[in-house]
């Protein structure tokens, strides 16, 4: 409702021609401010739970701020159930969600009066306001821009902002028309004779090869949104987009920045020369504008000499069923269901190769039998993910809907018997009560940027989400299966990137993993890597910086 009444506004202050309104004073920084308001961002809040956690001073403050967090999540589950019993004429259990939400808003009430009596600015903190262009501007680098859209019925809002620089535009497609546009190019994507992170039993067979990408669709996309910047995207080397509706479920670095000859092509050697946007800039994904403000006022310790590893991954699989089946039963992951799965043998790899990059006494590794949620859960591999610097989960990542799972999760070594602690799925609930200050945590599984799988769902409201929840300050999260070879290949390569920075000259993990990509396409002696199916999974989202 509040999304409907702000695309209103928008409409009577964006003139289609001229941006000039009788309505407002600053057509352009007060319709900024209103999209801001009218952006819902689940993963921004989470972040912005990140931000009241840094800013509190005292250490007897973070209980209170991470059961307010709790109570405020188990309302918004509460709420949804309330919804779905109204919906299906239930009494009983809309009283008893009733009671249950009204319970848990008192307790919020009196936790954030208590936080407020002791942490000035709490309030502010907790619901700011809308960023101001000046605000925005300010917090970016020279070399930095900002992209933020907002997708109407018909229309799509556009903002570009540097420093002392703004461009504000508007184009006539709006949501169905971008959905079909973005649909079209995840189509050039979704297929591959390769082995990949998604749930998969083994006796699946494999489909047709890789298909025909569609460039002049990318390439439409580019002359929308940054073509009407001109001259403004001189010198960026890292562009931060906000983007929503089908724009979230494409990463930018997709967008390519000329005609090309042959337009729809699956050819290597031209898919190597094309002018992708990655070739220009890093880019990193953020929830909401906000999110940059939570951020950068914040800014991570510095870099420690030895930086922390905890890595999971290469759960042991590969039973095969005889047919598929779904992965839970009664509320719990089904262990024969999951062991179903196909292995990923590159995954130990990958992680090994990572681990090599860390000291190891500051490495915590969990591979095969030990990739468990029992041995995640212990006293010690809690201490060590909590500390960890950066953390690394490569395995299977499963989407909410997919073989009859609720909502998101990460697969581990199953058990042989499924317990509430350990039934094989690390679930997106799970991960939020985890305990993190990672600045960086890779997700090298498939479909890791997907929504919950709610109807209303926002972009990264999934596993993303559920990490920033926990602490993380940027993630590496993919927008569709990814290749077991490639996905080890852009990790690794990118860590490796963010460790042979000289000293004293650190690089944005935005541009690592910009550099990963590139050596990944270039690769001469796999034609397929050309594709970016191969090569472009992987986004940034959260802090891309350094």
């Amino acid at each position: 409702m509040l999304r409907a009444f702000f695309l209103w506004l928008l409409s009577l202050t964006a003139p289609a021609t001229a941006f000039a309104s009788p309505l407002l004073a600053d057509p352009m920084a007060e319709s900024f401010a209103m999209a801001q308001r009218g952006y819902a961002s689940s993963a921004g809040n989470a972040l912005r739970q990140i931000a009241l956690r840094a800013a509190a001073t005292d250490p007897a403050l973070a209980p209170s701020l991470r059961a307010r967090q709790d109570q405020t999540e188990a309302l918004a589950r509460a709420e949804r159930a309330l919804a779905d019993a109204l919906a299906a004429n239930d009494p009983r259990a809309v009283a008893r969600l009733s009671a249950e939400a009204a319970a848990l808003r008192n307790q919020i009430a009196a936790l954030e009066a208590d936080i407020a009596r002791r942490f000035d600015g709490f309030a502010s903190l907790a619901a700011p306001n809308p960023l101001t262009l000046d605000q925005a501007r300010a917090l970016l680098a020279p070399d930095e821009a900002l992209l933020f859209t907002f997708v109407a019925k018909d229309t799509t809002f556009v903002w570009f902002l540097r420093q002392g620089f703004t461009v504000w535009h508007r184009f006539p497609h709006g949501q169905a028309d971008l959905a079909q546009v973005v649909q079209e190019i995840r189509a050039g994507l979704g297929v591959t004779t390769t082995p990949t992170r998604a749930a998969a039993p083994l006796d699946d067979s494999a489909g047709p090869g890789l298909p025909v990408f569609r460039r002049d669709l990318t390439q439409a996309l580019y002359r929308l949104l940054l073509q009407p910047v001109g001259d403004g995207l001189a010198g960026v080397t890292h562009l931060i987009a906000v983007t929503d509706g089908p724009l979230a479920a494409l990463p930018l670095h997709l967008l390519t920045t000329e005609a090309e000859d042959s337009s729809a092509t699956s050819d290597p050697e031209a898919l190597r020369q094309t002018a992708w946007l990655i070739r220009d800039m890093a880019i990193t994904t953020l929830p909401s504008v906000e999110s940059l403000a939570a951020l950068r006022a914040n800014p991570p310790a510095p870099r420690q000499e030895n930086p922390r590893l905890f890595a999971m991954g290469d759960p042991v699989l590969g039973r095969a069923l005889a047919q598929k089946t779904a992965l839970t039963r009664g509320g719990l992951g089904d262990p024969a269901a999951i062991a179903a799965l196909a292995p990923l043998p590159g995954t130990a790899r990958e992680l090994r190769s990572i681990a090599a990059q860390f000291a190891p006494e500051a490495t915590t590794l969990k591979l095969a039998a030990e990739a468990t949620e029992t041995a995640l859960n212990t006293p010690e591999a809690q201490a060590a993910l909590s500390q960890a610097d950066v953390v690394v989960f490569a395995t299977h990542g499963l989407v909410s809907g997919e073989l009859g799972l609720t909502e998101p999760a990460l697969v581990l070594t199953p058990p042989e018997i499924a317990t509430s602690a350990d039934d094989g799925l690390l679930s997106a609930s799970e991960i939020a009560g985890l305990s993190l200050s990672a600045s960086w945590v890779i997700l090298s599984a498939c479909n890791t940027a997907a929504s919950d799988g709610r109807a209303d769902a926002d972009g990264f409201s999934g596993l993303t989400r559920a990490f920033l929840l926990a602490g993380a300050r940027g993630l590496l999260v993919s927008h569709w299966p990814v290749r077991d070879d490639a996905a080890a290949r852009l990790t690794t390569t990118a860590l490796a990137e963010m460790g042979a920075a000289p000293e004293g000259q650190p690089l944005r993990r935005a541009e690592a993993l910009r550099r990963a990509m590139l050596a990944l396409m270039a690769d001469s002696s796999d034609d397929s890597l050309a594709h970016p199916f191969a090569w472009a999974p992987f986004a940034m989202v959260g802090e891309g910086g350094y």
